[in-house]
């Protein structure tokens, strides 16, 4: 399942941001769009999980704090 990740702090890594979703499962994929002129995070981002593990990392992680920011995690429309 891919997973929407929104309001993701722009100096977080992919790393730091797989770690979290990892706790609830195997991470397929994690990509977070770059501006491609700073190279810094625009606050999105994607995940791919398998399903059972995506819907605990949906509820476990949406509306968190990290690194100083509500994260809005849920099943992407595309």
């Amino acid at each position: 399942m891919k997973i929407f990740i929104g309001n993701i702090h722009p100096e977080v890594e992919e790393y730091k941001l797989s770690q979290i979703f990892e706790e609830f499962g195997t991470v397929e994929s994690l990509f977070i769009k770059r501006n491609c002129y700073s190279n810094r995070g625009s606050n999105i981002g994607f995940v791919e999980m398998p399903d059972d593990d995506a819907m605990e990392a949906i509820k476990n992680l949406n509306e968190t704090v990290f690194h100083e920011n509500k994260l809005e995690v849920c099943k992407s429309k595309k």
